[in-house]
Formats: structure tokens, C-alpha cells, sequence
């Protein structure tokens, strides 16, 4: 199973993913989260964590805004 997250790599996005899900997963650091959710829905990836929020940006728009256009669901939360 490829599980992807919002890159560079070392971001809190993909610490929270090595926390959220078990270890035996492929972890796919992706470019941006339209990406993200095109890997999505082409069945790419299995599953994907993204960011709602941050401290210093608030509230993530992409995000948002994918998650309005895709058939896809929010799972959980960290």
C-alpha cells in the first residue's frame, strides 16, 4: 500500500503519518495536495494525509478545496 503526504521531506505532515499509520506502509512525499488528490482518485496511492491547518498559514485552501471536489472522505485526525 502507497500512502502519500504533502512534501519536502521532514515536514510534520509525514512524522504524522510514520505515527498515524503502521510502519509496514510505502510513504509517497508528494509536491502539492492537488497532486495528492489526483494520485487519489487515479487510484495511485491508497490513502493520503494532508493539512487543514498550520500555525503559521492557518487554513490550508487547497485542501479544502480538494476535499470539496473529490469523492473522498476524511478518515481521521491528528
Amino acid at each position: 500500500m502507497i500512502y502519500a503526504v504533502l512534501g519536502p521531506s521532514g515536514t510534520f505532515s509525514e512524522e504524522a503519518a510514520n505515527s498515524y499509520w503502521s510502519s509496514d506502509i510505502e510513504l509517497e512525499v508528494v509536491a502539492s495536495i492537488h497532486e495528492i488528490f489526483d494520485k487519489l482518485t487515479k487510484g495511485e496511492i491508497s490513502d493520503a494525509l494532508i493539512p487543514l491547518e498550520n500555525s503559521q498559514a492557518g487554513t490550508i485552501e487547497p485542501s479544502i478545496v480538494c476535499l470539496q471536489k473529490s469523492p473522498v472522505s476524511i478518515k481521521g485526525e491528528i
